[in-house]
């Protein structure tokens, strides 16, 4: 699946940049969650992303929790994280307009569909399944109450 695979406007930048991921939009301070048992791979900060944690998973999927205002501080490389762990709290750190988590996956390496990670590769950008997809991912990562 390549459907997140597209080009769209970065208001800050006033360019088309590639976008390989969901945006999901939250109040600041949310908690974020994970949604698998893993190993941190990387946290960090990138001037797009912002503040950020990736983890590798046994399948070799390895999603991205990014723009977060504060990370847990116990994680770093090499860290042991379980689902449901928090991850840190909505932000809007590096370039984004307003608050919201972005996630994205990669699977070898390679940035793939956020739905495929969770077994819906029937989602579709304009489709019914994408927003069914976003409003569980949404639910499942982030909480729904400040």
């Amino acid at each position: 699946s390549d459907f997140f695979f597209f080009f769209r406007f970065q208001p800050i930048l006033q360019n088309f940049m590639s976008h390989y991921g969901i945006d999901l939009v939250a109040n600041e301070g949310k908690l974020v969650f994970f949604l698998m048992d893993g190993v941190v791979s990387e946290v960090g900060y990138g001037s797009i992303i912002g503040n950020y944690v990736r983890i590798t998973h046994p399948n070799s999927y390895a999603p991205l929790y990014g723009h977060l205002s504060v990370v847990n501080a116990s994680l770093s490389k090499g860290s042991r994280i379980y689902k449901k762990e928090i991850v840190g709290l909505v932000g809007h750190t590096g370039l984004t307009t307003g608050a919201h988590l972005h996630f994205g996956v990669k699977k070898g390496g390679v940035n793939i569909n956020p739905a495929d990670f969770y077994g819906n590769p029937t989602s579709q950008v304009a489709g019914v399944g994408f927003f069914e997809f976003a409003k569980e991912a949404k639910q499942r990562a982030i909480t729904l109450s400040k």
